[in-house]
């Protein structure tokens, strides 16, 4: 559950990975059904995402868009 709905328990992740994360889901989306590292890797689209930014160097940054799936920002 995002901080901003009171949720207290956050993973360490890289800037990347995070960026990843919210390029694909929005906070609503991981408060209501992703609470644990599988179950965002199981989503198709996010575990792709996160192979390729494993298989990057880590010194760099890899630019994260958001998807056509995820809702625009009203």
């Amino acid at each position: 559950m995002p901080r901003s709905r009171g949720g207290k328990e956050t993973l360490a992740i890289c800037r990347d990975c995070h960026h990843a994360v919210h390029a694909v889901l929005t906070n609503k989306e991981l408060e209501a059904r992703y609470h644990t590292v599988a179950e965002l890797l199981a989503h198709p689209e996010l575990a792709k995402m996160i192979a390729f930014i494993a298989r990057q160097d880590p010194g760099g940054r890899v630019r994260v868009r958001r998807t056509n799936t995820r809702p625009k920002r009203p």
